[in-house]
């Protein structure tokens, strides 16, 4: 016989009943939220008593359990004798609860600690946890015989949660209905039980909580190395900056690591201690360990990538020299003098003919530039038409000489010359440059068009 199963539907009337569950989903988170307010501004009460527990490592009191950090969730699990499974396996109950006891590291980046406590052998409880697989959680056998019934677990099975400051410790919570001990189990069942919870800037938390950023809190169980707000953290994960290009979740990690020779843990303990790693004994985060290396590395490549940045600014900012290139194709609209013109060998140029002197200018007594007679060539292609020549009336300059005043050079032959200089005279104003042949050039300062005919 098969079980029975839900009723078919179609989706609209799947998606109507969905719409009404969620409805109500909404309601009991809201309830639950509330509740977790609720519970950290619960009173808390001293502990007045000293109770001894044995771990692997030895004989312990209540505060060492806490490795370092300010908050503690202790679990009594029921292994002991007179329990069935004894003296192999211990209450199926419990065991079923510390199955569901999620990863340790992102408690511990919250600055809570959980373990568990049995009144079994540490010899039996090892045993029981290698079977299980909950090597990694920290169990401790109870020595203390008052314990159990000073904090409610002498019958029955509880968390206890407990706030640290400095050696005095303090119980701030305690859970045993059933119905809600089924709801624990994730991370965030966990944070809410403690007086600080998760330390999310979201959180409904009374004035003066620890708390953090969101960016600071998005990353991976294996990732915190800095320590959290309630430990003496500033609750960032880098400069202004890279916290920004960090909240977008990608490059997080680099960004993490090249701000975090910033924030070395300091725990309220004597033992600084590894935030967010499970299963390892508490170590200093400085010399000899991984995470310190990391970020010596990370903090080298940085001042790299900042030193070359610099060096390719400083060397951007070079002026560089663009000479403009001049020819037949393209000629700048203001045109320089003849003296400062290329040679022919410069590419792009036409051969200079040879010059010949300017025998009118020669008996005026100036000094002016020589004329040379341009060979007939075919202009290039594309070339921008030449220039309509000055009449005679407008061609009057006047040309420097060492002891006379300039002359105006009269009209001479009709034959198309270029002019190349010979002397350049210092004073001697700029003069547009000729275009190419067999095109009318411009007629430089103290010549007209009858000269170049």
């Amino acid at each position: 016989m098969s079980p029975a199963r839900p009723t078919v539907v179609g989706q609209a009337e799947w998606d109507a009943a969905l719409a009404v569950l969620t409805e109500r989903e909404v309601a009991v988170a809201e309830a639950m939220h509330e509740l977790a307010a609720a519970r950290k501004r619960m009173p808390m009460v001293r502990v007045e008593h000293d109770y001894q527990f044995e771990g692997p490592d030895g004989v312990r009191s209540l505060p060492e359990l806490f490795d370092g950090r300010s908050q503690l969730v202790l679990y009594r699990f029921y292994f002991e004798e007179g329990v069935d499974g004894w003296p192999d396996a211990g209450c199926a109950g419990c065991s079923s609860f510390a199955d569901g006891i999620p990863e340790l590291g992102l408690l511990h980046a919250r600055d809570i600690t959980f373990a568990m406590a049995s009144p079994a052998p540490q010899a039996n409880l090892r045993r029981y946890a290698e079977r299980m697989g909950w090597t990694n959680v920290p169990w401790y056998t109870i020595c203390t015989e008052r314990f159990s019934a000073d904090f409610g677990v002498d019958e029955w099975f509880g968390l206890n949660v407990f706030l640290r400051d400095g050696e005095a410790v303090y119980r701030t919570y305690f859970l045993q209905h059933g119905p809600m001990v089924q709801c624990i189990g994730s991370v965030w069942s966990m944070f809410s039980l403690t007086p600080y919870g998760g330390q999310g800037e979201d959180e409904d938390v009374p004035e003066g909580w620890p708390q953090a950023p969101w960016s600071f809190w998005y990353r991976r169980h294996d990732e915190f190395d800095e320590p959290p707000p309630s430990a003496g953290g500033d609750g960032e994960t880098a400069w202004p900056a890279l916290r920004w290009f960090a909240a977008g979740h990608w490059g997080h990690d680099l960004c993490r690591r090249v701000a975090s020779h910033r924030h070395l843990p300091t725990a309220p303990s004597a033992a600084p201690t590894t935030w967010a790693r499970s299963g390892e004994a508490p170590a200093p985060l400085r010399e000899g360990n991984p995470v310190t290396e990391r970020r010596i590395v990370f903090l080298a490549l940085f001042t790299f990538l900042a030193v070359g940045t610099v060096v390719i600014l400083v060397f951007a900012s070079q002026p560089v020299s663009n000479p403009t290139i001049r020819s037949g194709q393209d000629t700048p609209t203001t045109q320089a003098h003849p003296s400062a013109t290329t040679n022919a060998s410069t590419p792009g140029m036409l051969p200079q003919p040879p010059t010949e002197v300017n025998a009118e200018s020669a008996t005026a007594g100036t000094t002016t530039p020589a004329r040379t007679t341009a060979p007939h060539t075919t202009a290039p292609s594309g070339a921008p038409p030449a220039a309509a020549p000055p009449t005679a009336a407008a061609l009057t300059a006047t040309a420097p000489t060492a002891a006379a005043p300039t002359t105006t050079a009269p009209p001479t032959a009709t034959t198309t010359r270029t002019t190349a200089p010979t002397t350049a005279p210092s004073t001697a104003p700029p003069t547009a440059a000729p275009p190419t042949p067999p095109k009318e050039k411009p007629i430089p300062p103290g010549h007209d068009k009858q000269d170049n005919q």
